[in-house]
């Protein structure tokens, strides 16, 4: 076999050095660094990234305190709206309650008024018509 006979073993390590380096040179001055930029610029990407996502974060937490701070007004003005409408509700309610009590006492003492009247009326017709059956009695009687 020729590559374990002594005398081939200098141009080997000769061809051998002249790739080494040659690949060792390629790798370092060439590939190393493309890839050392594109990790740099990877990690840039994401530092830029984590800030940007840090930023919406803060900001989403203020959205969201505003947004509370927004329903609980709007709750506290639902309250006090209901609050109100149901006091003026009462009031009206209250309101008609003593208009209708006053229209009934009106009515009823008209009512009473008016019975007391026909009352007295029909009192004095009765009397008239008992008076005209005891003159039409005592006239058959005498006739």
């Amino acid at each position: 076999m020729p590559q374990f006979h002594f005398t081939t073993y200098t141009s080997q390590i000769f061809w051998f050095a002249i790739c080494f380096f040659i690949l060792y040179f390629a790798v370092n001055y060439l590939i190393t660094p493309r890839i050392k930029a594109i990790l740099e610029h990877r990690k840039k990407i994401i530092t830029t990234d984590l800030s940007s996502t840090a930023d919406l974060k803060t900001q989403i937490e203020e959205l969201k305190s505003l947004n509370l701070k927004i329903n609980q007004d709007s709750a506290q003005k639902y309250h006090q709206k209901i609050e109100a409408t149901t006091q003026k509700i009462q009031q009206h309610r209250q309101d008609t309650i003593t208009n209708l009590k006053k229209t009934l006492e009106e009515n009823s003492k008209k009512s009473q008024q008016q019975l007391q009247d026909l009352i007295i009326k029909s009192q004095q017709q009765s009397v008239a018509v008992i008076d005209e059956i005891a003159k039409f009695i005592k006239s058959k009687i005498l006739n």
